[in-house]
């Protein structure tokens, strides 16, 4: 039995083709905001992982004196991104490394400055990788107060007005990812895991950091496997058979266009026009913290 990680899985459901040029290696040539915006949270990642391995090895919150060290993981990994990037990518005038390196700084004080998880909390597991569950790796395993099994995942907002706050919070519950954290760390705990947590980091117009917590629903868990482990089988027979993948016919989401909307439909799938024009095919960049792969 195949399992996907949460994020080749939600880009197959987007769509099989843009699902497909990813793991191919395809990304567009011209880095922007979006790619500020998340190598932003991959540095948030890895300082706060350093940040909470620091914490289960001493029982408690690291010390002031240790948080130069901790930003300096989040800064050195975001460095070592755009060294790499260089040599792949160009960079758009919305794609700015140094105010990347300044707002993970910024979120990392922030978020070590008001730590919502408090002595009432148990961390139990830290980035740990799940080899069984499509190397899905969960941010955070946790005891809550209560006594509950559960799962958290950090999310970083650049900006996120007032009025769309509710919003952004209700768009996890039932969230793939989410779901798929939890099957995997309960199967390899071997406890029901209760929850999982959302912790929200927002850097603009005023920072915060909130717990958003959110109940496992049983039976919805049962279907989720169900569908997923569908998708993941159609997912194995187009690797093997790429002849029977389809497109997503809007070309869009919420967010806008697709990346490879133009790839589709202007240079037909044809890879010298794609390279030519203003997409790179590369080995999709790795980077380790403290032994681990970064998440997908």
């Amino acid at each position: 039995m195949s399992v996907y990680s949460p994020s080749q899985t939600k880009d197959h459901g987007f769509c099989p083709l843009y699902w497909w040029l990813r793991r191919e290696g395809w990304s567009n040539a011209e880095l922007t905001q979006r790619e500020a915006a998340m190598l932003t949270g991959v540095g948030f990642a890895a300082g706060v992982a350093s940040y909470n391995h620091l914490r289960v090895a001493s029982g408690d919150r690291p010390s002031r004196d240790m948080w130069s060290a901790i930003i300096g993981t989040g800064k050195e990994i975001v460095s070592y991104y755009v060294e790499q990037f260089k040599e792949t990518h160009r960079f758009a005038d919305t794609f700015n490394p140094t105010a990347v390196l300044t707002d993970t700084e910024a979120a990392l004080s922030y978020y070590m400055d008001n730590d919502p998880f408090d002595a009432s909390w148990k961390i139990l597991d830290v980035e740990l990788t799940l080899p069984e569950h499509g190397y899905a790796r969960i941010d955070l395993g946790v005891e809550a107060p209560d006594g509950a099994l559960a799962v958290v995942d950090y999310k970083v907002k650049m900006n996120l007005q007032a009025r769309y706050y509710d919003a952004e919070v209700n768009k996890y519950a039932y969230d793939h990812q989410q779901y798929h954290y939890a099957w995997g760390y309960g199967v390899m705990k071997e406890r029901k895991v209760e929850r999982y947590y959302i912790a929200l980091m927002v850097l603009r117009p005023q920072k915060s950091v909130k717990l958003h917590p959110y109940s496992i629903d049983p039976e919805y868990a049962q279907d989720w496997q169900h569908f997923s482990q569908n998708a993941w089988d159609r997912m194995d027979v187009l690797k093997e058979h790429p002849e029977q993948l389809t497109q997503n016919p809007e070309h869009q989401n919420q967010y806008g266009p697709c990346p490879f909307k133009n790839a589709c439909l202007i240079y037909k799938l044809d890879p010298l026009l794609m390279a030519a024009k203003e997409y790179v095919q590369a080995k999709r960049v790795k980077h380790t913290v403290p032994g681990e792969e970064v998440k997908e």
